[in-house]
């Protein structure tokens, strides 16, 4: 009976093990115990757990130049963290909350996080440094695009001046006849310097890019995918394996081609696939990438291009906006060319036959500045192309609720797929993946459009100034001949053009030497 009774105990109630400590080693200094006062007993506990507490500080002087471990009490210098993030502009921070103090221990030192390293810079701005459009009190605004304004009368009204300015800045930006020829022959060099190594006669190698005259020229080398052409079973995985190898060799075969001439400054990024070249004499940039097809993303923009023709226009003064605040291609996590020509082209699907003809790039420009700097918050919205529109997690799952599980469109599936992707990194503090810009891809819909930026928390303040600064000149323009002082495309731009210009005029200084 006893026996039973013991199983059933222990059955009920099972056997708790005391946790082992025996890997701990033993406190090498015990606390005295004075049995008549319990006052310095606790003084005497205090004193030692504060030794074990406070860790040593060492102070390291400019002659020590010791590899070890260095501590300091103060807080660290650093160009980021000097600027409070008032200063910076960014309304979704509070002031810099004080140090925290402990009673007794003095201030504790702020643990550094990702946001305060500074970003890393791009692979062109590692080669070159780009275009200066800050104005200052030594480089005063510019306004060279008022040069190219037709007209000898005073305009309707606002609108009507805006748009004509925006399309005389986007004349201004584009490259004359005699820079593409330049672009044309550094292209031609290059490609017969690609040519002359031993690539195979499968290679093709096409240009893009070069929109603007300080914008970079892009080399795309493709090949052919011979799993895809011979229709080879291989898995996915191994298929995906040798095409990355395929573009790793051409990539090298390209950086030793263009090392035999001296003209060329190379920068290999093994990571991204690319090869930045820089042409030295005229200062202009090449990306050279290698892809088994020609990006659909190409083609798309070019149809877009052909459907509106007031896309170039938006792109090129959005752009410039961007820029002379450091928001574009200025880091590695920056907004690139692709992202905002999908990003404007999505913009004017949803929107076509809204604006005016007679003011439509003014109009258009307005539009954009008004739907993502007050309406649009990119850091948690996706931006669909094709078809076009804004999505939220809760507005997929609204819609998914419309249609049988297995009738779900496939452009819905993607953007719960990546919606759903964004959501988690943000639950996960990943900040990198959670806060990139969410464009999705209208060539395949589960993937995300080319590109890489992740500063989406600092475009709608940029795109919110723009735009009200804009208002505010239309709200106060009167009937009279542009002038400088009262341009309305200036009120948003505030940039000095004197380097833009001293880059147009080295790739045009060498137009006969190449």
């Amino acid at each position: 009976m006893r026996f039973r009774l013991g199983r059933c105990v222990s059955a009920a109630f099972p056997l708790i093990r005391h946790r082992s400590f025996h890997h701990v080693p033993r406190l090498a200094d015990v606390p005295t115990i004075y049995e008549n006062s319990l006052q310095k007993t606790l003084e005497e506990h205090r004193a030692l757990n504060r030794s074990r507490l406070i860790r040593k500080v060492y102070v390291q002087s400019d002659s020590d130049q010791s590899d070890g471990p260095y501590y300091s009490a103060e807080k660290p210098v650093d160009s980021d963290l000097s600027q409070s993030p008032k200063s910076q502009g960014q309304p979704w921070r509070t002031e810099e909350q004080p140090p925290t103090v402990l009673h007794g221990y003095g201030p504790v030192t702020k643990r550094r996080t990702t946001k305060d390293k500074p970003r890393p810079k791009g692979l062109m701005q590692t080669l070159s440094p780009p275009v200066d459009w800050k104005a200052t009190a030594d480089k005063p605004r510019q306004y060279p695009w008022l040069d190219g304004l037709n007209p000898p009368t005073p305009f309707s009204d606002g609108l009507a001046q805006l748009s004509a300015e925006v399309e005389a800045l986007e004349k201004y930006l584009t490259p004359s006849a005699q820079e593409r020829e330049v672009a044309d022959r550094i292209a031609s060099d290059v490609t017969d310097l690609l040519s002359s190594d031993k690539l195979d006669q499968s290679i093709h190698i096409a240009r893009t890019g070069f929109t603007m005259s300080h914008s970079a020229l892009d080399l795309m080398v493709s090949f052919v995918d011979q799993d895809k052409s011979t229709g080879s079973n291989r898995e996915p995985y191994e298929g995906y394996v040798n095409k990355k190898r395929r573009q790793k060799e051409l990539l090298e075969l390209a950086r030793r081609a263009l090392r035999q001439s001296s003209t060329y400054e190379l920068l290999l990024n093994k990571r991204q696939r690319k090869l930045m070249v820089l042409h030295k004499p005229t200062g202009l940039l090449l990306r050279i990438i290698c892809a088994p097809d020609k990006p659909a993303t190409l083609e798309y923009l070019r149809d877009f291009h052909a459907e509106y023709p007031t896309l170039s226009s938006l792109y090129m003064v959005i752009r410039l906006i961007l820029e002379v605040r450091g928001l574009f291609a200025s880091t590695q996590n920056s907004m690139d060319n692709t992202e905002l020509q999908l990003l404007i082209a999505a913009f004017l699907k949803m929107n076509h036959g809204r604006f005016r003809r007679d003011a439509l790039r003014g109009e258009s420009l307005l539009a954009f500045l008004y739907t993502f700097g007050m309406q649009v918050d990119l850091t948690t919205t996706g931006v669909a192309v094709d078809p076009p529109g804004f999505f939220t997690a809760e507005s997929v799952a609204s819609a998914c609720t419309m249609y049988d599980p297995g009738d779900i469109p496939a452009f819905l599936r993607g953007q719960s797929s990546l919606i759903k992707t964004k959501t988690n990194a943000m639950k996960w503090g990943n900040e990198h993946v959670g806060l990139k810009l969410l464009i999705q891809d209208p060539e395949n819909y589960m993937r995300h459009a080319p590109g890489t930026c992740s500063r989406t928390i600092e475009l709608q303040p940029v795109f919110l100034e723009a735009y009200l600064r804009l208002k505010f000149a239309l709200d106060s323009w009167v009937p009279r001949h542009v002038r400088p002082f009262n341009s309305i495309l200036n009120s948003a731009l505030r940039a000095n053009f004197h380097d833009f210009e001293g880059r147009r005029a080295a790739i045009l200084g060498s137009s006969g030497k190449i």
